[in-house]
């Protein structure tokens, strides 16, 4: 009985320790802003304020900045 307790124990403390590694490794992936934009105002308007701006076709350009990137 005593080495399934220890056991137990031990696969709790892996899975803590799993939940730990997998939070940290979440808050590594950068989060962004996006916007999909129409016209080119819209293109200048969002590029001064620190959009990057990529091409989608069909008159569309996708627009996004980095909101969050914690360590």
């Amino acid at each position: 009985m005593n080495k399934l307790e220890d056991l137990k124990a031990k696969v709790e403390e892996l899975e803590k320790k799993i939940q730990e590694l997998y939070k940290k490794e979440q808050n590594l992936i950068p989060k962004y802003d996006a916007k999909i934009v129409s016209s080119e105002s819209e293109v200048l308007e969002l590029a001064k304020l620190g959009y990057d701006c990529q091409p989608m076709g069909n008159g569309k350009w996708l627009m996004k900045r980095p909101i969050s990137f914690n360590l």
